[in-house]
């Protein structure tokens, strides 16, 4: 099967790896030309969980070299749009398209832009971390599921059979909703958290005021949940949150990432999206909604922060 990733990121750098690994065919597509070139000369490096590997992968940024199978849209969720016209102007229309981003909207845009191709959204709780360019750490195991979205029920079976062959643990579900809004619970819970503290995704499960703080994030963006009617997919929420906070204990969060590096989060497409949706509904979230700005200002003072002397 041939794989395109989109966005040479944490996520997009692990899959790109273990694909390759497992003797599939994978070109990396990113924005940036000077990026793209160097990611191309140097290959990419595999380190933990998976074992060690240098893997020499096609890297372009505005065209790809052979026309893919399946893409797999691992932008930050505030590139979705620009990446999905991108893609418009390279894809057959048979070819499917499967987002395992961050928070909510995606899916949408995605139906906006590239309409008349097979798209689906799926899920991933594996943990990378970019030790740098090109460079990715698999910082901890999860399951990767994928929503049926407009595929046959054979072709996504071959995909995901693909992606386990990988190493990756992965499964179907019929729905998509309650698979994107159930990962956006766990971001809620964990992600904005981690970047403010600073600290491993563990931690906030060990230390009981975090904790607290989380319970508070998860419990309100419950309400919305269920007032919006969605079904989730686990039993118990909060649980299931705390759960993979410690399953993923020693993995930095994609949040915590960006403000170490001092760039732009997905907090507005996380619990940013919380409050937006209790908007609408007449639900407030005022916990969710200090988090937000607290993040967004943290975001617009990196040049401004008191540093070790």
């Amino acid at each position: 099967m041939k794989f395109l990733i989109v966005g040479p990121g944490a996520v997009g750098c692990l899959l790109a790896c273990l694909l390759s690994r497992a003797g599939q065919e994978v070109e990396l597509l990113d924005y940036r030309q000077d990026r793209a070139e160097r990611i191309s000369k140097r290959g990419l490096k595999l380190e933990g969980l998976s074992g060690e590997g240098h893997y020499h992968i096609p890297v372009s940024a505005g065209a790809i070299t052979k026309e893919p199978d399946v893409v797999i849209l691992c932008v930050k969720a505030y590139k979705t749009k620009e990446a999905c016209w991108v893609l418009r102007g390279l894809l057959r229309k048979q070819t499917v398209v499967l987002t395992l981003q961050n928070g909510v909207g995606n899916w949408e845009i995605m139906e906006e832009v590239l309409g008349g191709h097979q798209i689906t959204a799926g899920i991933t709780s594996e943990g990378a971390t970019l030790v740098g360019e090109g460079h990715v750490r698999h910082a901890g195991k999860g399951e990767t599921i994928i929503g049926r979205g407009s595929l046959s029920t054979s072709y996504l079976q071959q995909i995901v059979d693909v992606l386990n062959t990988c190493g990756l643990n992965t499964r179907w579900e019929e729905d998509i909703t309650g698979l994107i809004w159930g990962k956006l619970l766990v971001n809620v819970g964990i992600n904005a958290l981690t970047a403010i503290a600073r600290v491993r995704n563990g931690v906030l499960v060990e230390n009981e005021n975090l904790k607290a703080v989380m319970s508070l994030l998860v419990k309100e963006a419950l309400e919305v949940i269920s007032e919006k009617g969605i079904k989730l997919p686990f039993e118990d929420p909060l649980e299931k949150v705390f759960e993979v906070a410690k399953n993923t204990g020693q993995n930095i969060s994609s949040m915590l990432q960006d403000v170490l590096k001092e760039k732009r989060t997905e907090i507005s497409f996380m619990n940013g999206a919380i409050v937006r949706e209790g908007k609408k509904l007449g639900i407030s979230t005022p916990l969710n909604e200090l988090i937000t700005h607290l993040v967004i200002g943290i975001e617009a003072t990196h040049d401004r922060r008191v540093r070790p002397s």
